[in-house]
Formats: C-alpha cells, sequence, structure tokens
C-alpha cells in the first residue's frame, strides 16, 4: 500500500469494499488478494494489495491487521467470494459490516458446477438451473419467499434432483440475505467483475501473460498500475473541470449574440423631424396654449344664478 492507495482507503473505505483471490501471478504459488474500493462514480481503485501462499483466515487476520495500523475503516457493504476465510479474518480485525453480500458471478459459477456434478440428465440440469436463477434475480422479497418454498417443492418431487436438493438446502436457502437480489436492491454492486477486470489487466498487460519468477517484479508491475490508475483518474477529473469551463464559455457567447441581435432589431429614437412636421408640432403647441387661456377666462368670468334664472336663459 503506498500513499495514494492509502487515501482512497481512507475516503471510500467506509462505503463498499470488495476482496478476491486470484492465482497465477508467479512460479512460487503466491496468490494476489486485492482490496478493492468503489469511488464516487462507483470504478474500483485497488486500496491495498496481499502476497500470500495461504488463503486461510490467520494469514488475512495478519495482512488486515497490517492495514488496519494505516486506516480504521468500518465499510457499509463488504463484498467477497463464498469463502468463509475472508469474512472471519475481516470480523476478527476490522468486526461485522454492516451488510456481507456474496459476488453474483461466484455464486452462479458454484451453482453450475454443482449441477453438473449431482445432476446426470441435461435436460434435468438445465431445468434446475432455471429455477435457481430465477430465485437468484427476483426483486421483491415477498415473491422470493414463495418462490424458494416452491423450488424446493420441486426438488423434492423430482428423484434426480433430490442431491442437489440437499446441497442447495443447506448452502444457499437458509442465508439468502447475501446472494439474492432482493436482498441487495439499493446497495449498488451484484459483482465482483470491478477485481476480475483488475487482475486480467494486470496479468495480461502489466505481466504480458506471463509467471513472473522474481515477487520483485510482480511488486512493480503492481504499483506501476496503481501509478496509472492515479493518472488516470487526474485526467478524467480535468476533463471535467474543462468541459465545465467550455459550457460556460459556449453560454457567455450565445448571450452576446442574443444581446447584439436585440440592439440591431431595436428601433431608433434618433430619428431626424422634418421641417413640416416641426410647423406641426408647434401650430399644436399654439392652439392648445389658446383654448387652455379661453378655459381659464369662462371660469374666471362665471356667476352664480338662481334656478328661475337658469330656466328662462334656456326657454329663450
Amino acid at each position: 500500500m503506498n500513499a495514494s492507495q492509502k487515501d482512497m482507503l481512507k475516503f471510500y473505505g467506509n462505503d463498499t469494499i470488495c476482496l478476491d483471490f486470484t492465482h497465477g501471478m508467479n512460479a512460487y504459488g503466491f496468490d494476489l488478494a486485492t482490496l478493492l474500493v468503489l469511488d464516487d462514480k462507483r470504478e474500483g481503485f485497488p486500496a491495498a494489495f496481499i502476497l500470500s501462499y495461504r488463503q486461510d483466515s490467520t494469514a488475512l487476520t495478519l495482512a488486515f491487521a497490517a492495514i488496519k495500523e494505516h486506516t480504521c475503516i468500518s465499510p457499509r457493504v463488504l463484498m467477497i467470494d463464498d469463502s468463509e476465510s475472508f469474512f472471519n479474518a475481516w470480523k476478527a480485525v476490522f468486526g461485522i459490516p454492516e451488510k456481507r453480500l456474496l459476488c453474483t458471478w461466484h455464486v452462479d459459477r458454484s451453482w453450475r458446477r454443482s449441477i453438473s456434478r449431482l445432476i446426470t440428465k441435461k435436460e434435468i440440469q438445465v431445468e434446475a438451473y432455471k429455477i435457481v436463477r430465477s430465485l437468484l434475480v427476483e426483486t421483491d422479497e415477498a415473491a422470493f419467499n414463495i418462490m424458494l418454498k416452491e423450488a424446493l417443492k420441486m426438488f423434492d418431487e423430482n428423484e434426480k434432483m433430490k442431491e442437489f436438493k440437499r446441497y442447495f438446502e443447506q448452502t444457499y436457502s437458509k442465508r439468502s440475505e447475501i446472494w439474492a437480489y432482493c436482498h441487495r436492491k439499493w446497495y449498488g454492486i451484484n459483482t465482483n467483475m470491478h477485481i476480475e477486470s483488475m487482475h486480467k489487466t494486470i496479468k495480461y498487460m502489466y505481466l504480458q501473460g506471463k509467471k513472473v519468477k522474481r515477487l520483485d517484479k510482480a511488486l512493480f508491475s503492481l504499483m506501476k498500475f496503481v501509478r496509472d490508475r492515479v493518472f488516470d483518474r487526474l485526467i478524467l477529473r480535468k476533463a471535467r473541470y474543462l468541459k465545465i469551463s467550455q459550457l460556460r464559455k459556449g453560454i457567455n457567447q450565445n448571450l452576446n449574440k442574443i444581446n447584439s441581435t436585440i440592439l440591431e432589431e431595436r428601433p431608433s429614437l434618433d430619428s431626424r423631424i422634418t421641417d413640416e412636421e416641426m410647423i406641426i408640432c408647434e401650430n399644436r403647441k399654439v392652439l392648445e396654449k389658446e383654448a387652455h387661456v379661453g378655459n381659464l377666462r369662462a371660469t374666471s368670468t362665471r356667476r352664480e344664478i338662481s334656478k328661475e334664472e337658469f330656466q328662462k336663459e334656456c326657454s329663450n
């Protein structure tokens, strides 16, 4: 773990953590375990690497304790494969996470292998897989509980499915909360494909598909991969800021065009007045003035008269 990985683990380690092993990285039998976090764009970033020739809970507990010396995290979601060594070691060092999930891809692969091993007839294999797959992808919890009872009943009624029914009932039916879609609707993750894709990139792009004979070369390739991922994040962040600045520039240009168009279409207030129009205006002012003076004179010479005098004047 380098400084960049430590910072990413501190910042995103309390949301989602994915853990998985991969094999065939070197010629000495050391397997690579990756502790991966999901960033704000839900993209995976390798926060720590573990190289070990053992995958038991004792070895993993020592590795997790070394990580805890740098930062203590409490993830909301922990996604692992169907191995208890990962979970037991994590629980011993960091405590029980809010939600433990199994990788859907690992669960599906386990079902396929067990169906091929426990059921001989192809048609029945297909039928059994359709049943468990429909259980896996059901998102309504009430419907899932009904479907689970019906599935166990169907397995029990078919003599050739009874052995698979015992395996499924003992291994998966009693802990559906860690593999069924209906129990992970709001967590935004289903598989460990972030890690699977990253491991393939390291194997075939950085190690060129070869088993490394020296562990220092393997570590160098891992740190080179981390360096490139940090650089990619910086490029994406810079591109995001560039897009915002370009958007602002485009808005300003459009506003300038609109303002110039309005100024061009506005009627001119400096239109010239001809001599004839001036004479008309002057004559109108003189007439208005004379009418105003006449009204004032009429008002000033007005006298009060009685009702009888007014009727007499009207009759004349």
